[in-house]
């Protein structure tokens, strides 16, 4: 009869060891299947963040610092499904062949080029200019969500849509080479570049 006792006791005291230990493994099931939501979730959360950032030119922002891939299938700024394909790049117009035979002429300091943009290109993609001239550039939008951008000369046009045109201008205060780019997303890696060159 003692004997009867003691091992029911000691079951007795083994059994809030049991108890605990399922309580543990629960919390730990549960805490675990949170964590892992939450990754499934931040995961989701970044590749639309990606997607949307490449539209609006936002990809460090996000914290994506991967390699850009080109696989945007949300539309301009309205999500309406348009898949931005590359377009071929159309010649010169007889009014950028003018501009450009009159870029390094010395007769004007006064120097406007006509540039268009498109999926993943710019129309004249090279020009020359005298250092102190007035450059004034009009960028076209042919298709896409484009801007253009001179970094060394602080030039940025507004993000613009298929059609539109702005205009921008500045003095060609540096002699170099200097490159023009849309900023957005990997534009300017797909090919979207031109330079500017100062003499």
């Amino acid at each position: 009869m003692v004997e009867e006792k003691t091992q029911k006791a000691e079951v007795n005291n083994a059994f809030p060891v049991i108890q605990a230990a399922i309580v543990i493994l629960v919390i730990l099931v549960i805490a675990g299947g949170f964590f892992w939501y939450q990754k499934t979730r931040t995961r989701q959360w970044s590749m639309q963040g990606y997607k949307t950032g490449m539209m609006r030119g936002g990809f460090r922002k996000r914290g994506f610092s991967g390699p850009v891939t080109l696989s945007v299938t949300q539309g301009p700024i309205s999500g309406r499904g348009v898949m931005m394909q590359p377009q071929s790049t159309p010649d010169l117009t007889d009014l950028q062949k003018q501009e450009l035979a009159s870029g390094t002429a010395t007769i004007t300091t006064n120097k406007t080029f006509t540039i268009d943009g498109g999926n993943f290109y710019f129309v004249p993609n090279a020009m020359t200019v005298n250092k102190g001239d007035k450059v004034t550039f009009v960028f076209k939008n042919d298709g896409g969500i484009h801007n253009l951008m001179l970094g060394e000369f602080n030039v940025k046009t507004d993000t613009i849509q298929t059609g539109a045109t702005q205009t921008v201008s500045f003095t060609a205060d540096k002699v170099g080479s200097f490159q023009y780019y849309c900023s957005i997303g990997a534009h300017r890696k797909l090919g979207m570049w031109g330079t500017l060159t100062v003499k």
